[in-house]
């Protein structure tokens, strides 16, 4: 956690690392995937997010992409030769359409997340 009021950050380590940070006014997303570090771990993360999008509060467009986003991340991921920037290029864009929909969004899919990791208990 940093220490700035209004940001909050983590690094998961493994088979995937990323970073949210969410700021009061706007929302701010790095996030990194590497294909030689598991992508296995790919499918589970598509599989919960996207039983978690429908109370993430996303518009229909929003909901839309994202979905469509998280299958493609998914297909590529299970591809015969993933691309470290194409998984990072989509992941990207999964969180994108988090960071439109707001702070709240980008929160609970990241408690989602840490909850089903178990660096968070359940809220």
């Amino acid at each position: 956690m940093a220490d700035d009021q209004g940001t909050r950050g983590i690094t998961i380590h493994g088979a995937a690392t990323g970073q949210f940070q969410t700021g009061d006014n706007a929302a701010q997303t790095s996030t990194t995937i590497s294909a030689d570090s598991g992508t296995a771990a790919v499918a589970p993360f598509v599989e919960l997010m996207l039983g978690v999008i429908p109370r993430l509060g996303l518009s229909t467009d929003q909901e839309a992409g994202a979905r469509r986003t998280l299958r493609e991340l998914q297909g590529e991921a299970t591809g015969d030769e993933p691309s470290p920037s194409r998984l990072q290029q989509l992941m990207g864009g999964f969180v994108g359409y988090l960071a439109q929909a707001g702070a709240p969004a980008l929160t609970a899919a990241f408690m989602t997340l840490a909850t089903h990791v178990g660096i968070a208990g359940p809220q």
